[in-house]
């Protein structure tokens, strides 16, 4: 009797525990999350400063008679601001789960972001003033 006693305490304090747990990492999902937010919200003002370069490219090839340069840099323009949008609207979560669904099945791509990242990395650390990392 006393047997069953102790293993409902400890089923209630386990389960007490993995609710707390849970609190904790959503928690912490929230502070990743606003991080991210951050993070997206500039790099999405960034991305529409650019498209508002390429703006004025596409009315400077349409001004020169350029129509099929124009139309391919205003395709081009369209698909920068559809960018700086999905950050904008997106979360963490989000982007973390559309993440994982294009990389999905698709190991080399990661390998690929990986090395691509690794290098633009060290060209910026070899770029640095010596002393500072040293």
């Amino acid at each position: 009797m006393g047997t069953n006693v102790a293993q409902r305490s400890n089923a209630s304090n386990g389960v007490m525990m993995a609710s707390m747990m849970n609190e904790y990492l959503d928690l912490a999902g929230d502070i990743v999350n606003a991080f991210v937010r951050q993070g997206t919200g500039f790099t999405a003002q960034r991305i529409e400063q650019y498209a508002s370069i390429g703006d004025e490219i596409v009315k400077t090839l349409r001004d020169n008679g350029e129509t099929q340069a124009a139309d391919l840099a205003a395709s081009l323009e369209n698909r920068v601001r559809e960018a700086a949008t999905y950050l904008r609207e997106c979360d963490g979560r989000r982007l973390w789960s559309d993440v994982q669904d294009t990389l999905n099945g698709r190991g080399w791509l990661a390998a690929t972001a990986g090395v691509a990242a690794g290098f633009i990395v060290s060209r910026a650390i070899r770029s640095s003033p010596r002393g500072r990392y040293a």
